[in-house]
């Protein structure tokens, strides 16, 4: 595995379900440093919230 190139950010949020993106926009607007990492490398077809 390559090592990633090094960043330096404020909030690191895992997940990029609603809540962390929410959060990652929320940061962004108070002018926080964010980045958000998830497992999926895609998008998914269908919400995952339908019950």
């Amino acid at each position: 595995m390559e090592a990633a190139a090094a960043s330096k950010v404020d909030v690191l949020i895992i997940g990029a379900g609603p809540a962390g993106l929410m959060l990652s926009l929320w940061m962004a607007k108070l002018g926080v440093k964010t980045r958000v990492v998830d497992k999926r490398t895609g998008k998914i077809v269908s919400g995952q919230a339908d019950g």
